[in-house]
């Protein structure tokens, strides 16, 4: 038989690899099919999961498996704030319950009046839905049921959300009114408290018609009959008057001198002028040779007469005010040193800073930082100002006490007016005074040895705390030395008592390196007491160059400096600065000099806060001081603490606007919404006439 030829041969191989890709091919397609197939069945069984109906209970919700998990989170944040809104329903309307039950003062003016059994007057009632009304209206709603995410819950959810956004203003609204209704309570309730007192014990025509927060020109018909205003005359509204009006204001001087006749206030306007100053003259009357000096004011001139109104009341020297229990205790830790107390306030610049090496550039010069009565004259600012007086009089060692005056903001800690102790003591530059240093050294050791305190220090020089080129390293080293045994000897005296030291509980002082411009090394002193480390004073070695000004170049010595108010408030837990200078007989009645106690405070009246927001001109920069104490002299101790919540500029005008918070609260009495409104009118209209602000 022939065989094929070699073409045939080739084109039967080529028919074989044909079919063989052929079949190849068809396997891979299967396969894509296949795949194809399931996703399909995949999409198809989820696509019919997802239309399941929704509307089961919370059970079924719970155990629906998949469901659970696909429940969208818009859904859950919807219910969470649904409950949150049933709950403030419930709280308002328990609250409501309570004021209608017989709070007093918890009836609200309404349509439908209502005549009350026990008070002849009409009264009103507001009707208000029980709190179980409430809650049982939000629980049986089925929307709280997280249902599955299908077409007509989109809009079934955003309905839902507007409902409760409703439901939040209107909450927002009735707590609002709540709050004002238990304020107007509270105030009421004293008031009855005060006419009650007034009833039993002093004259029937004393007694005071009662305020309501009612709307205007609606009030309510009066039981008594027509009798002057809760208030007939505000002390802050005295204050400004005084200024404004008179040409000439008397400074009171202090416990040595005699006090000049206040000027009747009488009513009269601001003055627009921003850069004049609001009086033309000062007088200071000295009870030694009955001169009266007579300062002029210049454009340093920013002593306001809320100021001048305090230094004569000298808190330091009341009997026992908890001012002057302090000052008793610390002059108790140094007997032999000589006790000064009545120095007057008035102080040149260059006596309270020059004459203590502050550099010229100091911040403390500032007139947004202390009072000044013209360019030569200012309230001093520190009891530092006395240390070249106290030298050149030949005081080795003593202690003096008074009151300094700083611009400062408003809280519960900071006050324009506070009292400080200076303390210093020198020695002979010379090797007997070097002994007597180390005399003093080994007795205050010896006793510090046996006391109950832990003294954590620090070198008493160091490179960072250098000893002045002046004085010799070693004396100067003993006299820092000598400082420290001291006021740890102080700190003792001070603390020990009432924060219960012991062997096993010893009280805590530590010592930490400063810088003072009258001092080198200095340091501060911190005590650790009720839980936190307190700072309590400066000191250091005094600068050679005071030394020299007082004419005792042949001396060296140390200084300290501490605040009364501050160890005062911790002592006697006095929550805020100004009940320092209150006169009600329930904050002075609770002290006696020489005891240190606890306060107890009486009822916290209510607050009422008030913005005031301004644009400020680009001539007439308004430092935050300045705002602090308009708000001081417009309003007194009404404030409670002024802050700034808003600062802003225009990105376009580039125009600065500031907003400041100012929080009244008296701490004697409640203030009525028309009373703060009409100190806060004052502030605004003195602000917009005193510094051109455009009030937004």
């Amino acid at each position: 038989m022939a065989q094929p030829s070699s073409s045939h041969h080739e084109e039967r191989r080529h028919r074989s690899d044909r079919e063989r890709s052929s079949s190849h091919h068809h396997h891979r397609t299967i396969s894509s099919t296949t795949l194809l197939l399931v996703l399909s069945l995949i999409l198809a069984v989820l696509a019919v999961m997802l239309s399941l109906p929704s509307g089961g209970s919370s059970t079924d919700s719970a155990t629906g498996g998949v469901m659970s998990y696909l429940t969208p989170k818009r859904t859950q944040a919807l219910i969470a704030r649904e409950s949150a809104v049933a709950v403030r329903e419930a709280e308002v309307a328990r609250r409501e319950a309570e004021l209608l039950a017989g709070a007093p003062g918890g009836v609200v003016p309404s349509a439908s009046p209502v005549v009350c059994p026990v008070c002849p007057s009409p009264t009103t009632i507001t009707e208000v839905l029980p709190a179980q009304t409430i809650i049982k209206e939000i629980v049986k709603d089925d929307s709280l049921a997280a249902p599955g995410w299908v077409g007509p819950r989109a809009e079934e959810i955003l309905d839902r959300e507007l409902k409760i956004a409703e439901r939040e203003r209107d909450i927002s609204r009735r707590e609002e009114a709540v709050n004002r209704r238990e304020h107007d309570a509270a105030r009421r309730e004293n008031w009855i408290m005060e006419q009650l007192v007034s009833l039993g014990n002093a004259d029937p025509a004393a007694v005071e018609d009662e305020y309501i927060y009612e709307p205007k020109h609606a009030r309510k018909p009066k039981i008594y009959q027509e009798l002057p205003p809760l208030i007939p005359e505000v002390s802050y509204e005295t204050q400004t008057k005084t200024v404004v009006q008179t040409q000439t204001v008397t400074v009171p001087p202090p416990a040595n001198t005699r006090l000049a006749a206040y000027p009747t206030p009488e009513a009269a306007s601001p003055s627009t002028s921003t850069g004049a100053p609001r009086t033309t003259a000062i007088e200071y009357i000295t009870e030694e040779d009955d001169d009266r000096q007579s300062f002029p004011t210049d454009d340093y001139t920013n002593i306001t007469p809320a100021i001048i109104s305090k230094i004569p009341l000298k808190l330091h020297l009341k009997p026992s005010h908890p001012l002057s229990t302090l000052r008793g205790l610390i002059e108790s830790a140094y007997p032999d040193f000589t006790h000064a107390n009545s120095f007057s306030p008035l102080v040149t610049p260059h006596k309270n800073f020059d004459e203590l090496s502050f550099p010229a550039d100091h911040p403390g010069r500032a007139v947004t930082d202390s009072y000044y009565v013209n360019r030569n004259m200012m309230l001093r600012t520190h009891t530092s100002a006395h240390e070249v007086e106290m030298f050149s009089k030949g005081e080795s060692k003593w202690l003096l006490t008074a009151d300094v005056y700083r611009r400062d903001e408003i809280d519960a800690s900071h006050y324009p007016v506070f009292h400080q102790v200076e303390g210093a003591r020198i020695f002979d530059a010379n090797k007997s005074g070097m002994q007597e240093v180390e005399d003093d050294n080994a007795r205050l050791s010896s006793v510090l040895s046996e006391a109950n305190i832990l003294i954590e220090d620090v070198p008493h020089i160091s490179p960072t705390n250098p000893v002045q080129p002046e004085h010799d390293p070693v004396f100067s080293e003993l006299v820092a030395k000598n400082l420290k045994l001291s006021l740890n000897h102080l700190m003792l005296r001070i603390f020990g008592g009432v924060a219960g030291a012991s062997k096993q509980n010893p009280l805590r002082v530590r010592w930490i390196e400063a810088y003072f411009p009258f001092t080198s090394p200095s340091f501060e002193v911190e005590v650790f007491y009720q839980g936190k480390w307190l700072e309590i004073l400066g000191s250091g070695v005094v600068r050679q160059a005071t030394l020299d000004t007082s004419l005792v170049p042949g001396k060296i010595g140390w200084a300290f400096g501490l605040g009364l108010e501050r160890i005062a408030m911790v002592l006697f837990s006095i929550p805020d600065i100004r009940l320092f200078w209150s006169t009600d007989e329930r904050f002075l009645s609770q002290f006696e000099q020489g005891k240190i106690n606890v306060f107890k405070p009486y009822s916290k009246y209510p607050s009422c806060f008030k913005d005031v927001s301004f644009w400020v001109p680009e001539h007439n920069p308004l430092h935050e001081n300045d705002f602090c104490d308009l708000v001081r002299d417009t309003a007194g101790d009404l404030v409670e603490d002024v802050k700034q919540i808003d600062h802003f500029i225009h990105p376009k005008t580039k125009k600065l606007s500031l907003c400041y918070r100012i929080n009244y609260r008296s701490m004697d009495r409640s203030l009525s919404n028309e009373e703060i409104n009409h100190v806060q009118e004052q502030v605004v209209s003195r602000l917009k006439e005193q510094f051109q602000v455009e009030i937004r």
